[in-house]
């Protein structure tokens, strides 16, 4: 029952923590793919791309291309988000402009740092996939930040609380360390952020957040990575995941398996075979990425050696 190997990846433990009978909806039976693509998820990659194109070469005409060209598979919605990533391009320039006067893309192998792939085995049955945006290297003193370009059309006035603790970026240490050749025992994080309001659609509003994670930050986020697979562990055993009823509405929007969920009748476990057939674009061009791969055990052990050496 279920596959012999799960893959999580950033959305997917998202998915874990928000419900865990979703997670197993989406994630681990027939019918639903996780991870499809969708005319938000479209419009989220060609604005990365175009961000991270128009660091690496200054050129917006560039950015924007770049963005036309990563605006696949094409989905729209009733919103039709498509032209606003390019509003968004030319709305970010001089922010863009600014944080290329101190940082530029770092190259790992002679090649630009982005959409970096990696690894990290937790044990034998769970992994972690993921890429990077973009790794930046500071033009004077060479440390490296990590570029996360993300999007919202949150209306909200303070948009951190969305941002700040988040853990996406506390993955992306071992690959910043990577780069660099030794630990980062501190680190900065990039967060650009278009947000669009619906009153003001046209009329983006950039964010640059910087944000310092320690490495005590680091360890903890990857012993909570272990442990959260402990639990989804003991579900699996136990072929049970529970309903979190108080997230049936996210966003103003019931979960598109509400009214249903409650029901097992359908339940049709993936397997191995079923996994590999229906793996998603997405996910292929992730695996295609990989330039890092990691033991969650080795990890572990290398922080608290630091942590023990007082570096």
């Amino acid at each position: 029952m279920y596959p012999t190997r799960i893959r999580l990846a950033t959305g997917a433990h998202n998915d874990l923590l928000l419900c865990e009978r979703y997670f197993q909806l989406e994630h681990l039976l027939q019918g639903s793919e996780g991870e499809e693509h969708s005319s938000i998820f479209t419009f989220g990659h060609a604005w990365g791309e175009g961000i991270v194109e128009y660091i690496e070469t200054g050129s917006l005409d560039a950015a924007v291309y770049k963005a036309w060209l990563s605006y696949f598979p094409h989905l729209e919605d009733e919103r039709r988000v498509e032209e606003h990533v390019f509003q968004g391009l030319k709305a970010a320039k001089s922010t863009l402009d600014r944080l290329r006067s101190e940082w530029e893309l770092a190259e790992f192998n002679g090649k630009p740092a982005r959409e970096l792939g990696f690894h990290i085995d937790i044990n034998e049955r769970f992994y972690f996939q993921s890429a990077i945006d973009g790794v930046l290297r500071h033009k004077k003193d060479g440390h490296l930040t990590v570029l996360e370009n993300k999007h919202t059309f949150n209306y909200i006035e303070d948009i951190t609380p969305m941002y700040k603790n988040s853990s996406q970026g506390l993955a992306y240490s071992v690959v910043v360390d990577e780069i660099a050749g030794k630990p980062q025992l501190n680190y900065p994080l990039h967060y650009l952020v278009g947000q669009w309001k619906m009153s003001e659609i046209t009329r983006p509003i950039i964010h640059l957040f910087p944000w310092k994670k320690s490495l005590l930050d680091r360890l903890n986020w990857f012993l909570t990575l272990g442990m959260d697979v402990q639990r989804l562990q003991t579900m699996l055993d136990m072929n049970l995941f529970p309903m979190r009823g108080q997230n049936c509405l996210q966003y103003n929007r019931p979960c598109k398996y509400f009214g249903f969920c409650q029901s097992r009748i359908n339940d049709v476990p993936k397997d191995d075979a079923y996994v590999e057939k229906h793996k998603n674009a997405h996910v292929r061009e992730v695996e295609g990425s990989i330039a890092f791969r990691f033991k969650l055990d080795d990890i572990i052990a290398n922080h608290l050696r630091l942590i023990r050496e007082g570096v």
